[in-house]
């Protein structure tokens, strides 16, 4: 929330393009790519296979999902009526987080 600009990574290219022009930078080169991964075979979605296993990532990963304005496969649809994400503890976690950062290192 304190950041200018977020590039995700799945849109890196494009992304470091918008911001060399909103910082009126002509790029020189495209970006390099090193040490890509080869074709990934599943989305990583698909490893949730059991519905609890689906809860549990809705759960715990649901907070930093919305915070960062991702969503949870459509196919999750059943499950995500059932659980729900745990702001409280993400939120209790971050406050020491924030300690840390801010007055201890």
């Amino acid at each position: 929330h304190k950041l200018d600009y977020l590039m995700r990574f799945e849109n890196l290219t494009n992304d470091f393009a918008d911001v060399l022009a909103a910082i009126k930078v002509d790029a020189v080169r495209p970006l390099p790519v090193f040490n890509k991964t080869g074709e990934k075979r599943k989305a990583f979605y698909e490893y949730y296979s059991t519905s609890e296993a689906k809860i549990r990532a809705i759960e715990v990963l649901g907070p930093y999902m919305q915070k960062w304005s991702y969503g949870f496969p459509e196919e999750w649809k059943d499950e995500l009526k059932q659980a729900s994400p745990k702001q409280g503890a993400y939120d209790f976690v971050n406050l020491f987080r924030k300690l840390y950062w801010k007055k201890l290192r």
